[in-house]
Protein backbone atom coordinates (compact mmCIF):
# COMPACT_ATOMS: atom_id res chain seq x y z
CA UNK A 1 0.00 0.00 0.00
CA UNK A 2 1.03 3.64 -0.33
CA UNK A 3 3.44 5.08 2.23
CA UNK A 4 2.35 8.67 1.57
CA UNK A 5 2.06 10.92 4.62
CA UNK A 6 -1.75 10.83 4.52
CA UNK A 7 -1.84 7.04 4.61
CA UNK A 8 -3.35 5.75 7.85
CA UNK A 9 -2.98 2.30 9.36
CA UNK A 10 -6.20 0.52 10.21
CA UNK A 11 -6.72 -2.86 11.82
CA UNK A 12 -8.39 -5.44 9.60
CA UNK A 13 -9.36 -9.08 9.69
CA UNK A 14 -7.44 -11.80 7.91
CA UNK A 15 -9.67 -11.88 4.82
CA UNK A 16 -9.61 -8.10 4.40
CA UNK A 17 -5.81 -8.07 4.66
CA UNK A 18 -5.56 -10.81 2.03
CA UNK A 19 -7.78 -8.89 -0.36
CA UNK A 20 -5.54 -5.84 0.07
CA UNK A 21 -2.38 -7.86 -0.60
CA UNK A 22 -3.98 -9.34 -3.73
CA UNK A 23 -5.01 -5.91 -5.01
CA UNK A 24 -8.53 -7.27 -5.39
CA UNK A 25 -11.25 -5.38 -7.24
CA UNK A 26 -15.02 -5.51 -6.83
CA UNK A 27 -17.97 -3.25 -6.21
CA UNK A 28 -19.95 -1.64 -3.40
CA UNK A 29 -23.02 -3.69 -2.53
CA UNK A 30 -24.38 -1.89 0.53
CA UNK A 31 -24.04 1.59 2.04
CA UNK A 32 -25.46 2.14 5.54
CA UNK A 33 -25.03 4.74 8.28
CA UNK A 34 -22.61 2.53 10.24
CA UNK A 35 -21.24 0.21 7.57
CA UNK A 36 -20.17 -0.10 3.95
CA UNK A 37 -20.17 -3.51 2.27
CA UNK A 38 -18.35 -4.49 -0.91
CA UNK A 39 -18.14 -7.72 -2.87
CA UNK A 40 -14.88 -9.05 -4.27
CA UNK A 41 -15.70 -12.16 -6.25
CA UNK A 42 -16.86 -14.69 -3.67
CA UNK A 43 -15.64 -12.54 -0.77
CA UNK A 44 -17.33 -9.71 1.13
CA UNK A 45 -15.50 -6.68 2.54
CA UNK A 46 -16.91 -4.58 5.41
CA UNK A 47 -15.89 -1.11 6.56
CA UNK A 48 -17.09 -0.76 10.15
CA UNK A 49 -16.48 1.09 13.42
CA UNK A 50 -13.50 -0.20 15.37
CA UNK A 51 -15.57 -0.39 18.57
CA UNK A 52 -16.84 -3.72 17.25
CA UNK A 53 -13.36 -5.22 17.25
CA UNK A 54 -12.49 -7.77 14.62
CA UNK A 55 -14.50 -9.08 11.69
CA UNK A 56 -12.50 -11.41 9.41
CA UNK A 57 -13.63 -9.54 6.30
CA UNK A 58 -13.70 -6.11 7.95
CA UNK A 59 -11.61 -2.93 8.10
CA UNK A 60 -12.07 -1.08 11.40
CA UNK A 61 -12.34 2.71 11.06
CA UNK A 62 -12.09 5.02 14.09
CA UNK A 63 -15.25 6.95 13.12
CA UNK A 64 -17.39 5.14 10.59
CA UNK A 65 -20.18 7.73 10.84
CA UNK A 66 -17.80 10.58 9.93
CA UNK A 67 -16.39 8.48 7.11
CA UNK A 68 -19.86 7.80 5.76
CA UNK A 69 -20.76 11.49 5.90
CA UNK A 70 -18.13 12.31 3.27
CA UNK A 71 -18.44 9.17 1.17
CA UNK A 72 -20.10 9.90 -2.16
CA UNK A 73 -19.81 6.40 -3.59
CA UNK A 74 -23.00 4.38 -4.05
CA UNK A 75 -24.07 0.77 -4.54
CA UNK A 76 -22.64 -0.52 -7.80
CA UNK A 77 -19.59 1.78 -7.77
CA UNK A 78 -16.11 0.33 -8.00
CA UNK A 79 -14.28 -0.92 -4.92
CA UNK A 80 -10.63 -1.79 -5.44
CA UNK A 81 -7.36 -2.01 -3.53
CA UNK A 82 -4.63 -0.06 -5.30
CA UNK A 83 -1.17 1.20 -4.45
CA UNK A 84 -2.83 4.34 -3.09
CA UNK A 85 -5.28 2.60 -0.79
CA UNK A 86 -8.89 1.50 -1.11
CA UNK A 87 -10.75 3.09 -4.02
CA UNK A 88 -14.48 3.54 -3.47
CA UNK A 89 -16.08 4.99 -6.56
CA UNK A 90 -14.03 8.07 -7.40
CA UNK A 91 -12.61 8.45 -3.87
CA UNK A 92 -9.50 6.98 -2.29
CA UNK A 93 -9.16 5.90 1.33
CA UNK A 94 -5.36 6.02 1.80
CA UNK A 95 -4.66 3.10 4.10
CA UNK A 96 -2.43 0.26 5.13
CA UNK A 97 -3.91 -2.69 6.99
CA UNK A 98 -2.55 -4.47 10.01
CA UNK A 99 -3.75 -7.30 12.24
CA UNK A 100 -5.75 -6.26 15.31
CA UNK A 101 -4.83 -7.29 18.83
CA UNK A 102 -7.01 -10.02 20.24
CA UNK A 103 -7.91 -10.47 23.91
CA UNK A 104 -5.80 -12.85 25.95
CA UNK A 105 -6.91 -16.48 25.76
CA UNK A 106 -9.36 -17.49 28.46
CA UNK A 107 -9.79 -20.88 30.06
CA UNK A 108 -13.27 -21.93 29.06
CA UNK A 109 -15.18 -24.35 31.27
CA UNK A 110 -18.43 -26.26 31.00
CA UNK A 111 -21.02 -23.68 32.09
CA UNK A 112 -23.01 -24.23 35.24
CA UNK A 113 -26.80 -24.27 35.10
CA UNK A 114 -26.73 -21.08 37.19
CA UNK A 115 -24.53 -19.24 34.69
CA UNK A 116 -26.67 -20.28 31.74
CA UNK A 117 -29.81 -19.20 33.60
CA UNK A 118 -28.27 -15.83 34.48
CA UNK A 119 -27.32 -15.09 30.87
CA UNK A 120 -30.70 -16.27 29.60
CA UNK A 121 -32.59 -14.15 32.14
CA UNK A 122 -30.58 -11.04 31.24
CA UNK A 123 -31.11 -11.55 27.52
CA UNK A 124 -34.87 -11.96 27.92
CA UNK A 125 -35.04 -8.88 30.16
CA UNK A 126 -32.69 -6.52 28.31
CA UNK A 127 -32.43 -7.92 24.81
CA UNK A 128 -34.57 -7.17 21.79
CA UNK A 129 -38.08 -8.59 21.90
CA UNK A 130 -38.03 -8.64 18.12
CA UNK A 131 -35.93 -11.04 16.06
CA UNK A 132 -35.70 -14.69 17.04
CA UNK A 133 -37.56 -14.18 20.35
CA UNK A 134 -40.56 -12.82 18.48
CA UNK A 135 -40.42 -15.62 15.93
CA UNK A 136 -40.19 -18.26 18.65
CA UNK A 137 -42.97 -16.74 20.77
CA UNK A 138 -45.40 -16.88 17.86
CA UNK A 139 -43.87 -19.95 16.24
CA UNK A 140 -43.67 -17.81 13.13
CA UNK A 141 -42.37 -19.74 10.13
CA UNK A 142 -42.18 -22.69 12.56
CA UNK A 143 -39.26 -21.04 14.36
CA UNK A 144 -40.14 -22.51 17.76
CA UNK A 145 -40.35 -25.99 16.28
CA UNK A 146 -37.05 -25.58 14.43
CA UNK A 147 -34.99 -24.35 17.39
CA UNK A 148 -36.50 -27.02 19.67
CA UNK A 149 -35.84 -29.76 17.11
CA UNK A 150 -32.26 -28.53 16.60
CA UNK A 151 -31.56 -28.79 20.33
CA UNK A 152 -33.38 -32.10 20.80
CA UNK A 153 -31.67 -33.67 17.80
CA UNK A 154 -28.26 -32.47 18.98
CA UNK A 155 -28.81 -34.08 22.38
CA UNK A 156 -29.85 -37.30 20.63
CA UNK A 157 -26.91 -37.06 18.19
CA UNK A 158 -29.40 -37.26 15.33
CA UNK A 159 -27.45 -35.47 12.60
CA UNK A 160 -30.19 -35.77 9.99
CA UNK A 161 -32.89 -34.15 12.12
CA UNK A 162 -30.50 -31.52 13.46
CA UNK A 163 -29.36 -30.60 9.96
CA UNK A 164 -32.91 -30.29 8.64
CA UNK A 165 -33.87 -28.02 11.55
CA UNK A 166 -30.78 -25.84 11.16
CA UNK A 167 -31.30 -25.42 7.42
CA UNK A 168 -34.89 -24.29 8.06
CA UNK A 169 -33.50 -21.44 10.19
CA UNK A 170 -31.21 -20.09 7.47
CA UNK A 171 -32.50 -16.76 6.17
CA UNK A 172 -35.34 -16.65 8.71
CA UNK A 173 -36.32 -13.09 9.63
CA UNK A 174 -35.78 -9.54 8.50
CA UNK A 175 -32.78 -7.26 8.27
CA UNK A 176 -29.28 -7.35 6.89
CA UNK A 177 -28.51 -10.51 8.83
CA UNK A 178 -31.75 -12.44 9.41
CA UNK A 179 -32.40 -13.65 12.94
CA UNK A 180 -32.12 -17.32 12.07
CA UNK A 181 -28.61 -16.75 10.70
CA UNK A 182 -27.50 -14.86 13.83
CA UNK A 183 -28.95 -17.63 16.00
CA UNK A 184 -27.03 -20.29 14.08
CA UNK A 185 -23.80 -18.25 14.23
CA UNK A 186 -24.04 -18.08 18.03
CA UNK A 187 -25.02 -21.74 18.29
CA UNK A 188 -22.18 -23.18 16.22
CA UNK A 189 -19.54 -20.71 17.39
CA UNK A 190 -20.08 -21.82 20.98
CA UNK A 191 -19.96 -25.52 20.07
CA UNK A 192 -16.73 -24.98 18.11
CA UNK A 193 -15.12 -23.08 20.99
CA UNK A 194 -16.13 -25.79 23.45
CA UNK A 195 -14.66 -28.51 21.25
CA UNK A 196 -11.40 -26.57 20.79
CA UNK A 197 -11.05 -26.44 24.57
CA UNK A 198 -11.41 -30.20 24.88
CA UNK A 199 -15.06 -30.31 25.93
CA UNK A 200 -17.29 -33.03 24.57
CA UNK A 201 -19.82 -31.78 22.00
CA UNK A 202 -22.59 -33.67 20.21
CA UNK A 203 -21.20 -35.77 17.39
CA UNK A 204 -23.93 -34.40 15.12
CA UNK A 205 -22.47 -30.87 15.32
CA UNK A 206 -19.93 -31.29 12.51
CA UNK A 207 -22.30 -32.72 9.90
CA UNK A 208 -24.99 -30.23 10.91
CA UNK A 209 -22.59 -27.29 10.45
CA UNK A 210 -21.59 -28.71 7.07
CA UNK A 211 -25.25 -28.84 6.04
CA UNK A 212 -25.63 -25.14 6.91
CA UNK A 213 -22.53 -24.27 4.87
CA UNK A 214 -23.96 -26.10 1.88
CA UNK A 215 -27.20 -24.09 2.06
CA UNK A 216 -25.98 -20.51 2.45
CA UNK A 217 -27.74 -19.64 -0.80
CA UNK A 218 -30.92 -19.58 1.28
CA UNK A 219 -29.86 -16.24 2.76
CA UNK A 220 -28.32 -12.97 1.55
CA UNK A 221 -24.73 -12.61 0.37
CA UNK A 222 -23.80 -10.40 3.33
CA UNK A 223 -25.46 -12.54 5.98
CA UNK A 224 -23.95 -15.65 4.40
CA UNK A 225 -20.50 -14.10 4.85
CA UNK A 226 -21.04 -13.74 8.60
CA UNK A 227 -22.53 -17.18 9.06
CA UNK A 228 -20.19 -18.99 6.68
CA UNK A 229 -17.04 -17.53 8.21
CA UNK A 230 -18.30 -18.26 11.73
CA UNK A 231 -18.87 -21.89 10.76
CA UNK A 232 -15.38 -22.06 9.27
CA UNK A 233 -13.82 -20.95 12.56
CA UNK A 234 -12.83 -17.40 11.58
CA UNK A 235 -12.51 -15.01 14.54
CA UNK A 236 -15.24 -12.44 15.24
CA UNK A 237 -14.99 -10.27 18.36
CA UNK A 238 -18.77 -10.23 18.89
CA UNK A 239 -19.15 -14.01 18.61
CA UNK A 240 -16.13 -14.51 20.87
CA UNK A 241 -17.73 -12.30 23.51
CA UNK A 242 -20.95 -14.35 23.31
CA UNK A 243 -18.91 -17.49 23.99
CA UNK A 244 -17.07 -15.85 26.89
CA UNK A 245 -20.38 -14.86 28.47
CA UNK A 246 -21.31 -18.52 28.76
CA UNK A 247 -18.07 -20.52 28.92
CA UNK A 248 -15.82 -17.94 30.60
CA UNK A 249 -14.85 -18.02 34.25
CA UNK A 250 -15.27 -14.31 35.05
CA UNK A 251 -18.28 -12.02 35.30
CA UNK A 252 -20.39 -12.44 32.14
CA UNK A 253 -21.98 -9.00 32.39
CA UNK A 254 -19.45 -7.07 30.29
CA UNK A 255 -19.66 -9.70 27.58
CA UNK A 256 -23.44 -9.90 27.31
CA UNK A 257 -23.81 -6.12 27.30
CA UNK A 258 -21.31 -5.85 24.44
CA UNK A 259 -23.09 -8.48 22.34
CA UNK A 260 -26.58 -7.09 22.94
CA UNK A 261 -25.57 -3.75 21.41
CA UNK A 262 -25.04 -5.38 18.02
CA UNK A 263 -27.69 -4.40 15.48
CA UNK A 264 -31.42 -4.14 16.06
CA UNK A 265 -31.75 -7.72 17.30
CA UNK A 266 -28.60 -9.43 16.03
CA UNK A 267 -26.87 -9.45 19.43
CA UNK A 268 -29.91 -10.92 21.12
CA UNK A 269 -30.31 -13.53 18.39
CA UNK A 270 -26.62 -14.48 18.63
CA UNK A 271 -26.74 -14.90 22.40
CA UNK A 272 -29.95 -16.95 22.16
CA UNK A 273 -28.15 -19.35 19.82
CA UNK A 274 -25.14 -19.53 22.14
CA UNK A 275 -27.37 -20.22 25.13
CA UNK A 276 -29.12 -23.04 23.28
CA UNK A 277 -25.75 -24.55 22.37
CA UNK A 278 -24.52 -24.35 25.97
CA UNK A 279 -27.57 -26.34 27.03
CA UNK A 280 -26.79 -29.23 24.67
CA UNK A 281 -23.20 -29.72 25.85
CA UNK A 282 -23.01 -33.24 27.30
Amino acid sequence: MSTASNTKVYTAGSIARRLAIEGAAGEICGVFSHAVYCTFGKEVLLLHGREWGEVPFGIALPDIVAFRSVLTAEVGDIAAFTADGLRLGGQILPCALTAPERPAPESFTLPSAERIAAVESYVHTHGSAAGILDYIAGNRAHAAESVQTLSDAMRADDAERASAAAVRLIGLGRGLTPSGDDYLAGFFTLLAAAEQCGMAVPRAAKSCADAVLQNLDRTSRISGAYLGNALCGEYFTVYDRAVRALLGEGDPAAHWDFVLRMGASSGTDTLCGAIAAAKVLP
